[in-house]
C-alpha cells in the first residue's frame, strides 16, 4: 500500500508539473516581444543655413526671401518653402519623406539623404558672393 500511495504522490507531483509546463508554454507563446517602432509613413528633417546676400542699395536692413527646393533624386514632386532671412536669422528646416534630394535655392545646390525618424543638421546652401 505504501507503494500505491507513493505512486499517487508521484502521479500528482506529474500532474502538478504537467500542468506547469502547459501553462508556462501558452505563456510564452501567448507574449509578444515589446513592439517596435515603425518607420513606415515616418519622415525625416533636415536643418542648414540659407544663404543671406543684402546687395547694394540705400536700404541696408531689407529681409530677403528666399526659396528653397528640395527635389527628390527620383524625379518626384519637389516640396517649395519660403522664408525671411537676416544676419540674426537664417537657417531653415524641412520635414520630407525618406530619401535622396537635391536642396537648391538661387545660389546653388546640395544633395542629402533623408532618414525616417531622424534630423540630419548641416545641410547648409552655398553663401553667394555678395557684393
Amino acid at each position: 500500500m505504501t507503494h500505491c500511495g507513493h505512486r499517487l504522490r508521484t502521479s500528482r507531483s506529474f500532474a502538478a508539473a504537467a500542468t506547469l509546463l502547459v501553462l508556462g508554454t501558452s505563456v510564452a507563446c501567448t507574449a509578444s516581444p515589446s513592439p517596435k517602432p515603425s518607420t513606415v509613413g515616418e519622415r525625416g528633417t533636415i536643418v542648414g543655413d540659407a544663404p543671406i546676400c543684402y546687395g547694394p542699395g540705400p536700404n541696408m536692413n531689407l529681409t530677403p526671401h528666399v526659396t528653397i527646393r528640395a527635389t527628390p533624386m527620383n524625379g518626384g514632386t519637389p516640396t517649395v518653402i519660403h522664408i525671411a532671412t537676416s544676419n540674426a536669422h537664417h537657417s531653415y528646416r524641412m520635414t520630407l519623406p525618406p530619401g535622396a534630394y537635391r536642396i537648391s535655392t538661387y545660389s546653388g545646390t546640395v544633395n542629402v539623404t533623408v532618414r525616417a525618424g531622424t534630423t540630419h543638421r548641416g545641410v547648409d546652401l552655398p553663401q553667394p558672393g555678395c557684393f
